[in-house]
């Protein structure tokens, strides 16, 4: 049975990076709030959202640039005037931290080729 895109989402890696950002996110941070939880967050969030833009879109080269440029704008300043208005308009409590050393994260994107879809003769 040839492997369909969307079955990455069921790939070991993507589960796992997909609950370490949450686990990340919603408690470590909290918890230990260092350097270490906000790179694993950055790490674990664009390997989870370029695996996802797979899934979706297959066409691998144009979701990594997608990635890289919307990582770079998000950590970047310009981005200042989405997030305040997110907040103020739309009351969505979204924040981010303007540290360009967050942009080493990008270093794992080459791993995400390495995700495949996983065979299986039970899903379809």
């Amino acid at each position: 049975m040839k492997p369909r895109p969307y079955m990455l989402l069921l790939h070991p890696l993507f589960l796992i990076s997909l609950i370490l950002l949450l686990l990340n996110d919603f408690y470590l941070k909290h918890e230990f709030h260092n350097a270490l939880t906000g790179k694993l967050s950055d790490v674990t969030g664009l390997f989870a959202l370029a695996v996802f833009l797979f899934a979706f879109f297959p066409a691998y080269k144009k979701q990594l640039i997608f990635c890289v440029l919307f990582f770079c704008w998000w950590k970047s300043p310009l981005s200042g005037f989405f997030i305040h208005f997110a907040n103020d308009q739309l009351s969505l409590p979204l924040h981010r931290v303007v540290d360009y050393t967050d942009l080493f994260a990008l270093l794992i994107l080459p791993f995400t080729y390495s995700v495949n879809p996983p065979v299986t003769r039970f899903l379809l």
